[in-house]
């Protein structure tokens, strides 16, 4: 009898066991259930902030493009004012411009300058015949030329395109000006004078337009007529990349492989340089 008793007994406590044992399970089931709910419940609330939050972010960033947008317009507006510059679009491509001018002053003169920009003649409102008119009443010019493939390159020179001033009848004059350089703005490279004791740099003559380098093997000749006349470059010559008298490397380099072209769009701006 007591043999049948402590076996009933062990059942008994088994039973409980097992009992209790299920319990936790299932008490472990449902905080496990409930942790998770937790945790997803914590994911969405994670995903819904930082989506609030990025929307946030996007829409002051717009905000603040569009009133750079507007500063800048403003800016570029009052600079070239009455003219609107097509050419130099933007205050990051002026301060590059700018960046390339200080840059070969400071290299050829040990000067610091800071050049502003003034435009004063743009092709398609004053038309090319008055380009002289326009601009051979002062020194240090920077031409921007886009042609009819939309490569916008140009030049700087410290001088004019003039010509004699004794005569001032046409007769055309080489003008030595270390500081001149030529550009391409899609590669944003400039090209220095090779040789610094050079005669020519530039050729300034009434009848002609402006001219980088000789008369008849220029690196940039543009046309008297230029808008209907084709303009060309043997490009380099008197100028080249990184001031390198080599030029197997670099032909027509400045014109994007174009030896002549028929000109868009020249606009040409006074350099004033402010110490």
């Amino acid at each position: 009898m007591s043999e049948v008793n402590f076996d009933n007994l062990n059942y008994e406590q088994f039973e409980i066991s097992v009992n209790n044992t299920m319990k936790e399970i299932q008490k472990a089931k449902r905080r496990q259930i409930s942790k998770n709910k937790s945790l997803k419940a914590r994911l969405i609330i994670l995903t819904t902030t930082f989506f609030i939050f990025s929307i946030i972010i996007i829409i002051f960033y717009l905000k603040k493009v569009k009133e750079y947008n507007k500063l800048e317009k403003k800016v570029m507006d009052y600079i070239f004012f009455p003219y609107h510059s097509d050419l130099i679009p933007t205050l990051e491509v002026l301060k590059k411009l700018k960046k390339w001018i200080k840059e070969i002053i400071m290299e050829k003169t040990g000067k610091e300058f800071n050049p502003t920009f003034k435009m004063y003649f743009k092709a398609t409102v004053d038309g090319d015949i008055n380009f002289h008119d326009k601009t051979d009443k002062w020194d240090g010019y920077l031409l921007i030329i886009k042609d009819e493939n939309e490569n916008i390159f140009g030049g700087y020179t410290s001088k004019n395109f003039r010509g004699n001033l004794a005569l001032d009848i046409g007769y055309g004059a080489y003008k030595n000006d270390n500081m001149s350089f030529l550009f391409n703005l899609d590669k944003e490279e400039i090209y220095p004078v090779v040789k610094l004791n050079s005669d020519y740099h530039i050729y300034a003559d009434i009848e002609e337009g402006p001219i980088f380098g000789e008369l008849l093997n220029s690196d940039l000749n543009i046309k008297s007529r230029f808008l209907s006349v084709k303009s060309f470059s043997n490009f380099p010559k008197n100028y080249n990349f990184k001031g390198d008298i080599n030029d197997s490397e670099n032909k027509l380099r400045l014109t994007n492989g174009q030896k002549s072209f028929l000109i868009k769009e020249l606009e040409c701006f006074r350099i004033i340089l402010l110490t």
